[in-house]
């Protein structure tokens, strides 16, 4: 805090999946401040996502002292997930241009980006093999099924649907669930949004 945080502006907190979990990359910030919505902006993700910092985490600290900062999501605990590494990688040096620190001007996104102020976990009704219909960054509605929960035999299928339109932003990756695990994280757009891609 005193060494880095303290003589700093601007801060990027990046962050995996937990454990079974794959995100789509996506920034999180306060959208209700003008300047981490411009740096959001500036980063480009595919999805921006209006979140406080929980309490006593990094940022939370950092946003007490005055500092803007987001949060980088994406890919899995424990691997290297290449467009996730990729989407940070280029998300940083997009905003490091905005802010003046490199001259160089990094590629647009091929992908219009999304803001989202409202995400929920979808959460298995009962144990069994989870497996997923739905890619990450796939815009669906209402009523669309996420996936299926079937026993240890293929049968007694449960599907798992969306409760409102919105971006998959995460997926449970391990099809084992016990009742209560989540399965897939929705995010609500602002505004209707253009399916969201992740760089190629």
């Amino acid at each position: 805090m005193n060494e880095i945080v303290a003589p700093s502006d601007v801060g990027v907190d990046f962050h995996c999946g937990s454990d079974d979990r794959s995100n789509l990359p996506q920034v999180r910030g306060d959208l209700e401040d003008k300047d981490t919505v411009t740096l959001m902006r500036a980063f480009a993700a595919p999805v921006s996502l209006s979140g406080r910092p929980p309490k006593g985490s990094l940022r939370a600290q950092a946003v007490k002292l005055g500092k803007r900062v987001v949060l980088f999501e994406g890919g899995e605990a424990r691997r290297f997930t290449p467009e996730s590494i990729d989407s940070g990688v280029k998300g940083t040096l997009r905003l490091l241009h905005h802010l003046e620190v490199i001259d160089e001007r990094p590629p647009d996104p091929t992908y219009e980006p999304v803001a989202c102020d409202g995400n929920r976990w979808v959460r298995a009704s009962e144990a069994g093999m989870f497996r997923a219909e739905v890619d990450l960054g796939a815009v669906v509605h209402k009523g669309q099924v996420l996936g299926s929960i079937s026993d240890s035999f293929g049968e007694r299928h449960r599907y798992v649907k969306s409760a409102k339109p919105a971006v998959v932003i995460g997926l449970r990756r391990n099809p084992l669930v016990n009742r209560g695990d989540a399965v897939a994280h929705l995010a609500t757009p602002i505004h209707p949004p253009p399916p969201a891609r992740q760089e190629g």
